[in-house]
């Protein structure tokens, strides 16, 4: 990477961690409509004599992807205030550093918010020896992260300026994010009583897969967005 990239790339993301630090309602409210999505639909579960494990994985995942979808909305929120954005593209080959800073931005929230969840879940549903669920459940986590920020931060993008953004962008990108919604999902097996949590290769060659896809898709696309707003 050349320094100018570099500088470019450093610049933008300590712009949007400094940002989110001064803003920090936003992510407090967020965590808290999360949290709220999470406890209401836990009163739904009856687990009279059933192991809690293998219901940890989707609740923390069912959380993360609403209260992901309110971050990935707000991605260039910051840069709309006083046209901070025609300014930025006016900067020879910012296309790059700004996708890439936003992408690695939001994959760090993400990993965050699945953090949190695991922790309520876990309380919640008192799931036993959560260090070793951990073990086995962040590959899925991190993965799912990885995919859903490229796809969030894109199509961010896309709907840049219009004032229902928050009801396109989940419209938009849900359809296209369910193979990965699905695979995150599908990719801790349990043994049969449930205790047990165990990797699937072949979802997990899968994610990889979709990540991969998600993410060179993101990086051809991305320029021609952002200039069409």
């Amino acid at each position: 990477m050349s320094a100018p990239f570099r500088r470019q790339f450093a610049l933008l993301f300590g712009k949007d961690a400094l940002l989110l630090g001064r803003r920090a309602a936003a992510f407090i409210s967020i965590v808290f409509f999360t949290l709220l999505v999470v406890i209401i639909f836990q009163f739904g579960i009856d687990l009279e004599g059933r192991s809690p494990v293998p219901y940890a994985c989707p609740f923390i995942w069912l959380g993360s992807l609403f209260g992901g979808m309110l971050r990935m909305s707000r991605t260039f929120e910051a840069d709309m205030r006083g046209k901070a954005l025609d300014g930025i593209r006016l900067v020879k080959g910012v296309f790059l550093p700004l996708y890439l800073s936003k992408l690695l931005f939001n994959i760090v929230f993400m990993i965050v918010l699945e953090l949190l969840m695991f922790i309520v879940v876990v309380a919640l549903f008192n799931v036993p020896d959560p260090l070793l669920y951990l073990r086995a459940a962040w590959v899925p986590f991190v993965l799912g992260a990885i995919g859903f920020s490229a796809i969030g931060t894109t199509f961010s993008g896309m709907v840049l300026g219009e004032t229902s953004k928050d009801l396109m962008l989940p419209v938009i990108a849900y359809p296209i994010l369910s193979p990965l919604v699905i695979g995150v999902v599908k990719s801790l097996e349990y043994d049969p009583s449930g205790m047990k949590v165990f990797l699937n290769l072949s979802w997990i060659y899968l994610l990889l897969a979709f990540d991969l896809i998600y993410v060179v898709l993101s990086l051809t696309v991305f320029d021609v967005l952002l200039e069409s707003h």
